[in-house]
């Protein structure tokens, strides 16, 4: 379920559905176009996302009796904020340490997402609110 609260802010409140990381990116890029995002940003954005939700929803809120996920978007300055808000156990990705990245067989399946949104955005901030972990990140383009 979606309610733009303008042009220029998006909430979306999701379900703990894989289902729902592609609704989250389609709202995503129709913020980005009606308020003229540049295309060359998006595609980080939307891995970054990507990655983000789809922990959330397979770690995070896999053993949490009543699941609360949301998503809210706001532009300010060229700056692209999103805001990931979870009632799952406290988790802050920032302290996290990427899996093993060597290249080839060496490397484990998994545990870089974290790490790809880190690359793929400007900046990361997590606090933990209301007993909900709450990730803000952004992309700056000029």
């Amino acid at each position: 379920m979606t309610f733009p609260v303008s042009d220029a802010r998006l909430q979306i409140e999701l379900t703990c559905q894989l289902e729902e990381v592609g609704h989250a990116a389609r709202e995503l890029e129709q913020f980005a176009e009606r308020n003229h995002i540049p295309s060359a940003v998006m595609p980080h954005v939307q891995l970054a996302l990507e990655e983000i939700l789809t922990n959330t929803i397979t770690h995070g809120l896999i053993s949490v009796a009543n699941p609360k996920l949301s998503l809210s978007c706001h532009v300010s300055n060229q700056k692209l904020i999103l805001e990931v808000t979870d009632n799952g156990p406290e988790y802050d990705p920032r302290k996290t340490p990427p899996n093993n990245i060597a290249a080839g067989d060496e490397r484990d399946v998994g545990g870089l997402g974290v790490y790809l949104a880190q690359q793929m955005m400007d900046g990361m901030d997590y606090l933990r609110r209301d007993n909900c972990n709450v990730l803000t990140l952004w992309k700056i383009w000029r």
